[in-house]
């Protein structure tokens, strides 16, 4: 069974969740609780995942991304033909471009317990049973009409616009679809796939936080990290308990690079110079 939660002003919003948002109710916990005791298990909807997260953990997040321009030019297309939009696609996208990485903002997507994309819909069903049994079949509903203009019939200028002004979409878009196909490799190898993320907090000092997926946190799969510094490897054997804080203090020069995988399976969860600030999160 699923609540929905498209806001105050959608018909779609389920009675419960609409109650305590006009009630001003604190905290998502209330609203969660009040779905559970109503016999819901899912929660869906256009919102940030901030507005669950916490209380939820990110291993419970389900999410789609889409191709960023793509994404934008059929949304101004939506609100064209239902809307009565009056903006040009340029002004459109000044106004709402970054819309995927900003409702994912202050969550490490490596961290997300399901990333699909829409551009591999039966591999992402696919993935999807894999971690969660739903046996979900295919389905194609809520299409645009059969001639709506595509976003490559727009102009150079356009198309390059769109991409600069959807560029943190992009950096999100690209890491995604790298991990993604890193969990369907795992998935065709029936492997079991690890959630987590690191961050450089110094030059030689890294804190971060990896887990099983709950899919696979009861089972027999010992969770021990290989560290490679210029492709030389060591383990770090902690036996990882759920979610546990964990903190690398590493010898390293400005130049080297550094690697964080899944020992038994080649899951990369980090990849940084080590003089980038940035990091590369799997």
């Amino acid at each position: 069974r699923i609540a929905y939660d498209y806001g105050l002003k959608s018909p779609l919003t389920s009675p419960e969740v609409l109650t305590l948002h006009r009630s001003g109710a604190p905290g998502a916990k209330h609203i969660l609780d009040a779905c559970a005791n109503a016999g819901y298990q899912w929660i869906t909807g256009h919102f940030h995942a901030s507005r669950y997260v916490p209380p939820l953990k990110p291993s419970n997040v389900i999410t789609f991304l889409r191709e960023p321009s793509e994404r934008v030019f059929s949304e101004y297309l939506h609100k064209k033909r239902h809307n009565h939009l009056g903006t040009s696609f340029l002004e459109y996208i000044a106004q709402h471009g970054n819309r995927q990485a900003k409702l994912l903002s202050g969550l490490s997507i490596s961290s997300i317990g399901f990333i699909g994309l829409t551009e591999r819909y039966e591999d992402s069903l696919r993935l999807l049973d894999y971690l969660y049994g739903l046996n979900l079949k295919v389905r194609r509903s809520n299409k645009a009409p059969l001639f709506s203009p595509s976003f490559l019939k727009c102009s150079a200028e356009e198309r390059v616009q769109c991409r600069k002004m959807n560029h943190d979409d992009y950096l999100l878009y690209e890491e995604a679809v790298k991990l993604f196909d890193d969990r369907i490799r795992l998935m065709n190898e029936n492997q079991p796939i690890a959630l987590g993320w690191f961050n450089r907090i110094e030059s030689n000092r890294l804190r971060g936080q990896v887990a099983w997926h709950p899919r696979f946190e009861h089972g027999d799969h010992p969770l021990s990290l290989k560290i490679r510094v210029n492709g030389r490897a060591q383990v770090w054997d902690s036996n990882l308990s759920d979610y546990e804080n964990i903190k690398l203090d590493l010898e390293l020069a400005p130049d080297e690079e550094l690697a964080i995988e899944v020992e038994s399976t080649g899951q990369l969860l980090f990849r940084q110079p080590v003089g980038d600030p940035q990091s590369d999160n799997a």
